[in-house]
């Protein structure tokens, strides 16, 4: 039974749109992977136009540049410390510089680099996961271990959803196949994304490729649950999965780490890019 809900499974992620993770995307400057440090002095700035509350980070007085070479401007103080606190880590002599571990980085390159520039792509890869949304799919009646954690995950989102988006969307106990929900909800879900702003959009849509869920990802960045639930929601099966079967080392491991860091950066960026009253704000708006 475990096997054969599993296979179902496998066959459902086929169908979901590949694209690249934003920690996949080559968004901070992967030439200078495994470069010796070429800076001594990390420092954030206010941008040189004297803009109110945005800043710049420069490398021995040098203005940091994205990779796609478009000025690095922070919308506040917190982010741009957290970036140039990436920056200033980069002192392993043996590793050089790790872009990998620039997550705050990251996120902010692709905002400007990317979304900025089009948001078209980004606002039809998280539309392209809600029929095939996790939180959309439980396990068989048979299955009352995987279907109970689900439940408990799941539902209490879906209601969230109800509420909020005023979206009743249907749920599935098959896996072979895409739920097909009314163009109300479509229409909803499509004006919310393109009313964010880029930063909040990029952040979207790395939680809703690691999480395989646009509703999921939704709850996580309006801060409906906090990082822990989401973390344990977007990984109910796989981890149902380890305690049958126990863990492959190499494998379900890496597979928790990348989870945790890719979902807790997008958490760490969000709070400090809006505080708990900001968002509640924008979310009043995208909803309108």
């Amino acid at each position: 039974v475990i096997v054969m809900f599993a296979g179902q499974r496998a066959a459902l992620l086929l169908t979901r749109p590949r694209v690249a993770h934003f920690s996949q995307v080559p968004a901070v400057h992967q030439s200078i992977s495994g470069r010796t440090r070429f800076y001594k002095k990390v420092d954030v700035i206010p941008t040189p136009d004297g803009k109110a509350g945005q800043y710049s980070i420069t490398l021995d007085g040098r203005v940091l540049k994205t990779p796609g070479r478009n000025p690095l401007i922070l919308p506040n103080l917190n982010l741009a410390m957290s970036i140039a606190a990436e920056w200033d880590a980069q002192t392993n002599k043996r590793m050089g510089i790790q872009p990998v571990n620039m997550p705050m980085m990251s996120i902010a390159s692709t905002a400007i680099d990317q979304i900025q520039v089009d948001r078209t792509h980004a606002v039809d890869t998280c539309m392209r996961y809600l029929p095939t949304d996790t939180a959309l799919f439980h396990a068989p009646d048979y299955d009352r271990i995987l279907q109970a954690q689900q439940k408990k995950h799941f539902l209490p989102v879906l209601e969230w959803a109800q509420k909020e988006l005023d979206m009743n969307l249907a749920t599935s106990q098959s896996m072979a196949g895409r739920i097909e929900h009314p163009e109300a909800a479509y229409n909803k879900l499509r004006s919310i994304l393109e009313k964010m702003d880029y930063y909040t959009l990029t952040c979207v849509q790395g939680a809703t490729l690691e999480c395989k869920s646009i509703l999921l990802s939704l709850a996580f960045i309006s801060r409906f649950i906090d990082l822990e639930k989401a973390i344990a929601a977007s990984r109910i099966e796989e981890e149902f999965q380890v305690e049958i079967w126990g863990v492959v080392e190499g494998g379900h491991d890496m597979d928790r780490l990348n989870n945790a860091v890719r979902l807790s950066s997008v958490g760490t960026f969000m709070s400090m890019y809006l505080d708990h009253e900001q968002i509640q704000q924008q979310w009043k708006r995208w909803k309108e």
